[in-house]
C-alpha cells in the first residue's frame, strides 16, 4: 500500500477517475491518506481523517514512506484556524495560501516552522492557536470567519464549502472529528428535544419532503444559525426552520437539534 500527504491548498476527491467527475469532498493541505488503487493518472484513496474514499489526481499528492506516514498519523498536528495563511517552503521563493483546517506537523512556534511530510515550511505570520477552554465561543467565532465563503459542492474550506464541509472543518479546528456527510453527522452527539434548549455550537439538521436529512448548520443561539446555502450565511431560525429575510420565506425545514460539545 502507498501513502500520501496533500502539498497543495486542497486536493479535490472525485467520484470517478476523471476531471469531469463530481467532486465529493476535498483533502486539505497536510491531510493524510492511504492509496488503495491506481488507474492511469489517478489514485483511489481513503482519507486518514474521516475514512472518506474517492479518486484524486496523482499530481496533487506527495507520496510518503510507511514509517513517515505512521509517525505523522500518530502525531498531533497544529490545525490552522485563520481563514487563510501564507506559508513558504524552505528553498522556495513562492508563497502558498492554505485554508483553515489545514494541518502543520512538528510546529515550532519560535521559528514559525513546520513540516509537511519530508518538506519544511514556515508561516509568514505568527499563526493563532485556538482557545480550547471555551469551545462553544470558539466554534461560534470560527464559524463566523466562514461567512460569505461561496458554496461549493464537496468543498470544506474557506475557498468554498458545502453545508457539512463547513461543519466538519469548524469542529476539526477544535479537535473534534465529525463524519463528512450530513446524513452521518446527524448520528453524532445528543439529541435536544426543543430549539429553546439549544446553545451556541449545537448543530441543527433539516430534512426534505421525503424525510431525508439534507442540510446542517451551526447554531449561534436559539434564534440564529450559520450555514452554507449559496454562500455561508447568517440566517434566522425558529422551530419551523431557517427563515431567509432576503427571500421573505423559509428555506429549510427543521428536523432535529444535536449537542456535540458538552
Amino acid at each position: 500500500m502507498k501513502f500520501g500527504i496533500v502539498p497543495t491548498a486542497f486536493t479535490p476527491v472525485r467520484q470517478d477517475p476523471s476531471e469531469q467527475s463530481e467532486q465529493i469532498t476535498q483533502l486539505l493541505f497536510g491531510e493524510l491518506c492511504e492509496i488503495h488503487n491506481d488507474k492511469k493518472n489517478w489514485y483511489y484513496i481513503r482519507s486518514a481523517y474521516d475514512n472518506y474514499e474517492g479518486w484524486i489526481d496523482q499530481k496533487m499528492i506527495s507520496l510518503l514512506d510507511e514509517t513517515t506516514y505512521k509517525n505523522l498519523l500518530q502525531s498531533k498536528p497544529f490545525i490552522i484556524s485563520e481563514p487563510f495563511s501564507s506559508v513558504t517552503r524552505d528553498g522556495s521563493m513562492s508563497h502558498l495560501i492554505v485554508p483553515s483546517g489545514s494541518a502543520a506537523y512538528q510546529f515550532q512556534e519560535k521559528e514559525k516552522s513546520f513540516t509537511n511530510g519530508t518538506n519544511k515550511y514556515r508561516f509568514e505570520q505568527e499563526p493563532s492557536p485556538v482557545d480550547a477552554s471555551s469551545l462553544t465561543t470558539g466554534i461560534e467565532e470560527t464559524a463566523e470567519t466562514f461567512i460569505n465563503t461561496p458554496y461549493l459542492w464537496g468543498g470544506k474550506s474557506t475557498f468554498g464549502c458545502d453545508c457539512s464541509g463547513l461543519v466538519q472543518t469548524v469542529f476539526k479546528i477544535y479537535g473534534m472529528v465529525l463524519p463528512r456527510d450530513t446524513a452521518e453527522q446527524v448520528n453524532s452527539g445528543e439529541t435536544l428535544p426543543f430549539l429553546n434548549d439549544a446553545k451556541s455550537g449545537d448543530l441543527a439538521f433539516f430534512d426534505n419532503e421525503e424525510g431525508e436529512i439534507i442540510h446542517v448548520g451551526i447554531l449561534l443561539d436559539k434564534k440564529r444559525i450559520i450555514h452554507a446555502s449559496g454562500q455561508v450565511r447568517l440566517d434566522a431560525i425558529d422551530q419551523e426552520g431557517i427563515y431567509n429575510k432576503e427571500l421573505g420565506r423559509y428555506t429549510h425545514k427543521l428536523r432535529t437539534i444535536k449537542k456535540i460539545v458538552n
